[in-house]
């Protein structure tokens, strides 16, 4: 029970957003632990309430420092994505939804990996667009998110990559539309 309530914490603290199967889970371990505990002699109960508190307390104190740490990690993560481009190259364009869990795993978990930043440098940015953008209706090849469309100069498509990609099969993909150039 104070497991589940842990990771009810880390996920209220990373997401600010409470993930209900985590909660159904507590409190059927809460419920479970009740009533283990009633049948308990009273002796065992001591050394039960014990355990449990400590678990309960080093859990959502760990949970609730990894939940922050992850919400800071992926702030800075999107700053990264925002500042990067140049002036030249395919300007990309992120497809996505509210709430899609795909287009933030794709954002903040794929395209902003330090391993990308020199891929992404060689296009002119990144734009996070909703899936009901006219340019998404026009280059995405159908409705859904993520998709990563490349658009050259003027307007027109280059390449898309739909769904969550590794992170090699996204480098091969902004090669393609964004090649290094030979000084």
């Amino acid at each position: 029970a104070g497991l589940a309530l842990a990771a009810g914490v880390l996920t209220l603290s990373a997401t600010r957003a409470l993930c209900p199967l985590c909660l159904l889970v507590a409190i059927s371990a809460l419920t479970a632990s009740g009533l283990a505990f009633g049948s308990l002699p009273t002796p065992e109960r001591r050394r039960f309430l014990q355990v449990f508190g400590l678990v309960l307390v080093l859990g959502c104190g760990l949970s609730l420092g990894r939940g922050l740490w992850l919400r800071s990690d992926d702030r800075a993560r999107k700053a990264r994505l925002e500042q990067i481009g140049g002036p030249s190259g395919p300007q990309l364009l992120l497809v996505t939804r509210p709430g899609c869990a795909f287009c933030t795993t794709l954002e903040l978990d794929v395209l902003a990996d330090p391993s990308l930043a020199d891929a992404l440098g060689r296009t002119r940015g990144l734009e996070r667009i909703d899936e009901a953008d006219p340019r998404a209706k026009a280059h995405a090849g159908g409705r859904g998110a993520p998709v990563l469309i490349a658009l050259d100069a003027q307007g027109r498509s280059l390449g898309r990559l739909r769904g969550v990609e590794p992170i090699e099969a996204v480098r091969a993909f902004l090669v393609s539309v964004a090649p290094v150039r030979s000084r």
